[in-house]
């Protein structure tokens, strides 16, 4: 990092807007947060400057970075980066060496902010970063001067498949101020972190030149580049040779650290490339370009110092601290000597005293240089220091808010060999692995352990006071089915548990109840910190008489019976529609449910009442569509019939050949004659019966009336079924009984003519004598209608 520092003299111009200030930087992405299918990124440029030709001719205001979409090969946003903070200055092991060679350098950081969607940002191929600057400075010893400069990002898509892909780029370190010896082995960390704990994979490259020149200073049109040109090198010098040596400037892949043995003195550039793999994929890649100087140094070299504790003793082996108490490392004091600590192989900003505090583990070391002059200089032994592990101070309590007249026990993590301090009020109030303690406030703990490390914890203990429990009620004496109101105080966030002779009420837990039996009741409120009391007892007394009524079985057939009541006890009074004293008369009341009650007032003027429901109904009535029914043998017929009430049961009888002899209509199929009987029943147990026959055999079907007014309807007296029987004899009487019509067989129907003359209107005896199947004799009544 020296070169432009060692070389600056030898260009004290500086042109206009070129970047001979900028010694390398890198493009940074890191995610803040995420929200959805939205992410919140940090873009950032850091940049390490020379201080020696910065200026406020050539500094940069802002930067703008190019994102392109590699698929697309389009621009897709542009952000404007402006600086952040103060920079930091790097630090130097050899700070008279640097004064005396001008090298000056610090890091300063541009950023901006932007939210990602899902949206816009999913390009599987990913994205580019872009920020390229002219010009380089001129007094370079392997590249052509005044080239330009790209500053480049490569990053994976930042959603896939609509989500987001959690990722923030490498970030490499501010690599310590520092120049190489020629002739020396000289090396240098120059490495990323990832805050994802991806794999970081480095290499050598190529810097890259871009399209700036001398003309145009930042950014070309915004195009998308398939790649950037390198830089020019001079003869002999490559990416592999950057730093000539033997061997050449090279990089650990893992590490991340540069090594040479550089034969040449001079200022040469080289670029490191850190590519980003997750899983064995590569996702990522960021480069840094840099310049270190290589210089012909001093031959005197300082004795080599010591690291030293407290005691002026040489700390031989690993140093430990303990959590919370720093140590106190130191070399030998002489003003003739400068002194530059480092932790863990990097210089420690103001770390310049010959002492040094320590309060984190590391491995440290002391570079020892001449304080006036340029000299070789000569780091110490390494010793590591190691934090003490001993065990964290952790205070367990039973609780850490109880309520007035509890007690906390505070415990100890400590093992057996430590010791305890217990502290309240500032006074020690104990110093065993466990206490118990009654009052409310802060608590200290410290564990002394054998090695003197001492661990440390606190607690704030609440104590609070407990709540007021009372009941209150109208009355304590309540009638039977009847209740009292109790209610217990109210208060913020009061819990409520009540009890009846010492047993919990587990459904009742509101500050009111209404409770139906008598006995001792209590109530136990509970506050919104757990802190109960109980209340003094309330007894609640009932008074309460057993009142009974008789039951009375369903009254049927529209009975008027005058019925007797029996309640108890005696001198209650009765009441309902058809009540009268302690009678019930069913004469003027139809069929229904009535309700009637007894009730009995006691001496406490607490009412019961007991009640029945009477039911008066009417016998059910039925009627067959037909009385009589003729069918063939095995013929099914529906035993058709209309009863009243319809909300009755049925039940019919014989069972043999009916369907089902429960249903209201049923089919029989009887194989002779039957007589059957249908049984209904109502809901309240009233009954009626009725019987109907079923005859097996065809009879004529003979209608009992006609209307011969020669109207084309109903004109003649036809018997259906005249047909199917072989022989019919059909006789007609007039009203003194002579015969009007005769026929045998019946092809030709009566028209109501006798001797030439209608009939009159009437009804007019019949005889039809018939055989087949079932022989016999018909007789009844047509009537002549016109």
């Amino acid at each position: 990092m020296k070169k432009i520092g060692i070389f600056c003299s030898m260009f004290l111009l500086s042109q206009v807007g070129w970047a001979s200030h900028i010694v390398g930087g890198s493009i940074n992405m890191n995610l803040l947060s995420q929200s959805g299918n939205k992410l919140l990124y940090e873009i950032s440029i850091s940049l390490i400057l020379d201080e020696t030709t910065l200026n406020a001719g050539n500094s940069d205001t802002d930067i703008v970075v190019n994102m392109y979409s590699i698929s697309q090969k389009l621009l897709v946003n542009t952000f404007i980066l402006r600086p952040f903070g103060s920079r930091r200055s790097v630090v130097y092991k050899n700070a008279a060496c640097a004064k005396q060679r001008n090298l000056k350098f610090s890091e300063a950081i541009y950023r901006t902010t932007f939210s990602f969607s899902s949206e816009l940002y999913d390009d599987p191929q990913g994205y580019r970063l872009v920020w390229e600057r002219c010009c380089r400075s001129s007094n370079l010893s392997n590249i052509d001067s005044r080239q330009g400069m790209v500053f480049y990002l490569l990053i994976p898509p930042l959603f896939k498949n609509g989500q987001p892909f959690i990722n923030s780029s490498p970030s490499y370190l501010v690599p310590d101020g520092d120049y190489i010896c020629s002739n020396k082995p000289f090396q240098l960390k120059f490495s990323a972190v990832d805050k994802d704990n991806d794999e970081l994979r480095y290499s050598l490259d190529d810097p890259l030149a871009g399209y700036t020149n001398t003309s145009l200073f930042v950014n070309p049109p915004d195009v998308f580049r398939e790649s950037y040109p390198i830089v020019a090198w001079f003869t002999g010098f490559n990416a592999q040779n950057a730093i000539p040596g033997k061997p050449a400037l090279s990089i650990n892949p893992k590490t991340g650290v540069l090594s040479v043995f550089a034969l040449e003195v001079g200022v040469y550039v080289f670029s490191v490339k850190c590519e980003e793999f997750r899983d064995g994929v590569k996702i990522g890649e960021t480069r840094r370009d840099f310049q270190l100087p290589v210089v012909d140094c001093p031959k005197q070299t300082p004795p080599k110092p010591l690291i030293l504790n407290e005691n002026n003793t040489e700390i031989i082996g690993d140093a430990t601290i303990c959590l919370g108490s720093p140590l106190i490392i130191k070399t030998n004091i002489d003003y003739a000597w400068a002194y530059q600590w480092q932790k863990n192989d990097e210089n420690i900003l103001n770390a310049t005293s010959y002492n040094l505090q320590v309060s984190e583990p590391g491995k440290y070391a002391v570079i020892k240089s001449f304080a006036d002059m340029c000299s070789n200089d000569t780091i110490s032994k390494t010793i590591n220091v190691v934090l003490k592990t001993v065990p964290k101070a952790i205070i367990t309590a039973s609780k850490t808010q109880f309520c007035e007249g509890d007690s906390v026990k505070l415990t100890s993590n400590s093992p057996q060999t430590a010791g305890n301090t217990w502290v309240f009020n500032r006074s020690a109030v104990g110093n065993t692995k466990q206490t118990m303690v009654r009052a409310g406030g802060k608590y200290n703990l410290a564990i002394r352990y054998e090695d003197g490390c001492v661990s440390k914890d606190s607690i704030d203990l609440i104590r609070n006071s407990n709540p007021t429990a009372k009941i209150s009620s109208a009355s304590a004496v309540v009638c039977d089915k009847d209740s009292t109101l109790l209610t217990a105080n109210v208060g913020t966030n009061f819990k409520y548990d009540w009890y009846r002779n010492g047993v919990l009420m587990s459904n009742l837990k509101k500050s009111q109840i209404y409770p139906k039996l008598d006995g001792n009741y209590t109530v136990q409120i509970t506050d919104g910190n757990t802190c109960k009391n109980l209340s003094e007892k309330w007894t609640l007394s009932y008074s309460r008489t057993d009142v009974l009524l008789d039951s009375i079985s369903p009254i049927c057939n529209g009975s008027k019976d005058i019925l007797k009541l029996n309640g108890s006890p005696v001198g209650g009074i009765y009441a309902g529609i058809g009540v009268s004293q302690s009678s019930f008369d069913t004469k003027l009341l139809a069929a229904g449910s009535y309700k009637i009650s007894y009730s009995f007032t006691n001496q406490d003027k607490c009412t019961n009442t007991a009640t029945r429901i009477i039911a008066i109904d009417t016998e059910p009535k039925i009627v067959f569509k037909n009385e009589v029914i003729r069918i063939k043998r095995g013929e099914p017929v529906p035993l058709e019939n209309f009863v009243t009430p319809q909300n009755v049961s049925y039940q019919w009888s014989p069972t043999q050949n009916l369907n089902n002899s429960t249903l209201a209509i049923p089919t029989a199929s009887p194989t002779e004659d039957t007589r059957y009987s249908l049984l209904v029943t109502t809901s309240n147990g009233c009954q009626s019966q009725a019987r109907m026959s079923v005859l097996i055999g065809n009879v004529p079907f003979v209608p009992d009336a006609f209307s011969p007014n020669e109207d084309g309807l109903n004109d003649k007296w036809i018997i259906p079924n005249a047909t199917i029987f072989p022989s019919l004899i059909v006789k007609i009487f007039g009203r003194w009984g002579e015969l009007i019509y005769h026929s045998d067989g019946y092809s030709n129907p009566w028209d109501g003519y006798y001797k030439g003359q209608k009939v009159l209107p009437g009804s007019y005896a019949y005889q039809i004598s018939y055989y087949g199947d079932v022989s016999g004799v018909l007789k009844g009544v047509v009537t002549v209608l016109y």
